[in-house]
């Protein structure tokens, strides 16, 4: 996947879609933080019950081009259905309505057996962790988290900027086992103590007999 990042494009990302701004926090970047256990804030080595954490440097090392390679190498876990189609997460043997899924701590919507609307439409490149509870979690989450939850965290401005004051990155990229293509621009900008965050992608898939 290449990346560039020509200064000059910063006012057609601006443009380009909606800013989101955000304020800065500190965090200690080497800490894991984890939800997705109790629905509060733990640290992982404090949380009891089997969880599993992807970061975004995992994301990154494995050259991740959509959520079916986000769990690849993670036991027990998959997508089923195929790219264009409903896809939907499998934990330990159940799926469908029987894994909730959230992101950045709202629930997203149960799974249909219709294209469009399955539960994997996710922008990996904007993913900053995934947690995986495998197992019940009903009590924190309701009946539909009899099978586990999926908890994806994104990234906010901070993540780009880093001690800069404006961002911007393109990216594209082309899956040949789908014949995917995909392309995307990320712009960051600090105006004194607000961040603004504008993320815009596209992309397509072929399919051949």
């Amino acid at each position: 996947m290449a990346h560039n990042n020509p200064p000059s494009l910063i006012a057609l990302a601006v443009a380009a879609g909606l800013i989101s701004p955000a304020f800065a926090a500190d965090k200690k970047a080497d800490e894991v933080m984890v939800v997705s256990g109790s629905r509060m804030e733990q640290k992982l080595e404090d949380v009891s019950g089997p969880i599993a954490v992807i970061t975004s440097e995992q994301i990154e090392e494995q050259v991740v081009s959509n959520v079916a390679d986000l769990f690849r190498y993670e036991p027990g876990v998959s997508v089923q259905g195929g790219a264009g189609d409903a896809q939907t997460f499998t934990i330990r043997g159940m799926s469908e309505n029987r894994v909730k899924v959230v992101q950045d701590g709202v629930r997203q919507n149960d799974a249909y057996k219709n294209g469009g609307v399955g539960q994997t439409y996710f922008d990996t490149d904007m993913i900053k962790q995934v947690e995986v509870a495998k197992g019940p979690a009903s009590a924190a989450y309701g009946s539909d988290a009899l099978g586990g939850v999926i908890a994806i965290t994104t990234k906010d401005a901070g993540d780009f900027l880093k001690g800069r004051d404006s961002y911007l990155d393109a990216t594209t990229g082309y899956a040949s086992s789908s014949h995917q293509r995909m392309a995307g621009i990320t712009g960051a900008l600090r105006t004194g103590e607000v961040e603004n965050l504008l993320r815009s992608c596209t992309g397509s898939l072929a399919t051949t007999n």
